[in-house]
């Protein structure tokens, strides 16, 4: 059985995910994709809840062969993303585009903050990894209650630094101090908190569910009021109102679950997020790379429409490949019959 609100939930945060990179002109921009602060954790809150009954079990086979998933989408993801930028760059430009993504400085920040090689959005697949073998090893040492007092502790240090040292305070601290967004985006204050909400909502689901939608609306709405608080007051940062508004929704679509049966239909439902998730760039990309000699790209209107278009293409090709990757895991269920 699966919960049909959380796919839902899930698709609402890929189209958010694609309004971060694909931006309307600013204003409104930056607005979307300060206020898309909450697509991101919604992901690594479901992964938290679905690994629930795998922790309770320690079943470890189960943890790591969602990390043998990851690793398999990452790798061919990361290969994916690389020919697309190499194809759009000059000759000599791509000798540099190679040699800065394979330096020594790249493979640090890779490792220490999940930074991909080439610049792309893939960061969270390799976080996610790094979660899954965090709860294993917390899970062996039977140190779960360890880690959920950390994760609280984390997420309010990624709350202090993102709007204050890398919001109010950054002119003043940048000049003394290099600070980054990788210090937060990253597994450990953005992945393992998240995570860890994710699972301890599974865990106290039934106090959970006894909060009523009106209550759960109520948050929903103070989350947005606390965004335009903290988007004026904190120089457009939000980190407050994202985790706010990620939580409150998560909740909702659980406390409301819809459980549906297996079916293919609702199979590449489930498929489509993550696909969104790793092909709106590559798209986005490629599709400016051909039309940005066109004088229209230039228009104001055209400039509100490209992301909208972003989306829907990206929503068309991932249920094309959500079908095929349907498809492909149904024939290997049956040959191994």
């Amino acid at each position: 059985m699966r919960n049909k609100n959380l796919d839902i939930i899930k698709i609402i945060a890929a189209i958010f995910v694609v309004l971060i990179h694909v931006r309307f002109p600013s204003p409104v921009g930056e607005i979307v994709a300060n206020f898309a602060g909450f697509a991101v954790p919604v992901f690594f809150m479901v992964s938290g809840y679905f690994s629930y009954n795998a922790i309770v079990r320690k079943d470890y086979a189960k943890l790591f062969a969602r990390i043998k998933k990851l690793i398999i989408i990452y790798i061919p993801s990361t290969l994916f993303y690389f020919a697309v930028d190499y194809f759009i760059r000059t000759p000599s430009q791509r000798r540099e585009f190679i040699t800065d993504g394979l330096s020594l400085q790249g493979f640090l920040k890779l490792i220490l903050f999940n930074k991909p090689l080439f610049n792309t959005p893939l960061w969270f697949i390799l976080a996610l990894i790094y979660c899954y073998f965090i709860v294993m090893l917390f899970v062996k040492i039977d140190k779960m209650k360890f880690l959920s007092f950390c994760s609280i502790i984390l997420i309010a240090i990624n709350i202090v630094v993102t709007d204050l040292v890398l919001g109010v305070f950054y002119n003043k601290i940048s000049q003394y101090f290099p600070v980054s967004e990788l210090y937060m985006r990253n597994f450990l204050f953005s992945g393992i908190t998240m995570v860890m909400v994710g699972y301890l909502i599974k865990k106290y689901s039934d106090k959970i569910n006894t909060i009523s939608n009106k209550a759960l609306f109520l948050s929903l709405a103070a989350g947005v009021i606390i965004f335009a608080a903290e988007y004026m007051i904190f120089e457009h940062k939000a980190a407050i109102s994202g985790k706010i508004m990620a939580i409150v929704l998560f909740i909702l679509a659980t406390n409301n679950e819809k459980n549906i049966t297996y079916s293919l239909k609702n199979k590449i439902l489930s498929e489509i997020p993550l696909v969104i998730y790793i092909v709106h760039l590559p798209l986005s990309t490629l599709i400016w790379y051909f039309i940005n000699e066109f004088s229209f790209t230039e228009n104001i209107v055209f400039s509100y429409i490209y992301p909208i278009i972003i989306v829907l293409l990206s929503l068309a090709v991932s249920y094309i490949v959500s079908i095929f990757i349907v498809k492909s895991q149904s024939s290997k269920m049956k040959a191994t019959e």
